[in-house]
């Protein structure tokens, strides 16, 4: 944001339009909402009250921001229309592949696992390190203890938060659109 206010107000516009390319070209070191969103709104104050003439190198950087959001923004994630799950269980251990059934499983809705609590760890480390839409808790009723675990809606609650933050970004980036010269 700072360089864009100092280029704009050197009046290096092919500078900035280098600074902008750099930019979209590389969406690992740049992020869409990080880097681009952030500076952007960051900026429009600052772009209302001080732009008073076309900037191609601001017009291409918001018609790229709005693109891009549009496109995230096209479809609202919709829920799980069953009780199947991402099963993304590399382990081929027999715990992790009856784990991987149960996933994988669109009827049922919650699997309990009896066993030692070396085996109940090693599933509780399986289904956190990849990242599985369970709840998980431990009957401690009769040995060996049972893992207990219920299929929940997490993934799609996440998707669904991203596409609300985004859909109020985009908002940003419209009316940031609007207040600056075309």
């Amino acid at each position: 944001a700072g360089l864009t206010r100092a280029l704009l107000a050197a009046g290096q516009g092919e500078l900035l339009s280098q600074v902008v390319a750099h930019a979209l070209a590389g969406p690992e070191r740049y992020p869409l909402t990080a880097a681009h969103v952030s500076a952007l709104t960051a900026l429009g104050p600052w772009l209302e009250k001080n732009v008073k003439k076309p900037s191609p190198a601001v017009s291409h950087w918001l018609d790229w921001c709005r693109e891009q959001l549009e496109g995230l923004t096209a479809e609202e994630p919709q829920p799980p229309a069953d009780f199947r799950r991402a099963a993304p269980v590399s382990c081929k251990c027999a715990d992790c592949a009856e784990l991987k059934r149960f996933l994988e499983d669109a009827q049922e809705k919650v699997h309990r696992f009896r066993a030692a609590e070396a085996r109940r760890r090693h599933l509780e480390e399986r289904i956190r390190g990849g990242s599985c839409d369970l709840d998980l808790r431990t009957e401690r009723t009769g040995s060996p203890h049972t893992l207990v675990c219920t299929k929940n809606t997490a993934s799609y609650k996440a998707r669904l938060g991203m596409f609300h933050q985004d859909r109020e970004h985009l908002a940003a980036i419209r009316s940031i659109e609007a207040s600056v010269p075309q």
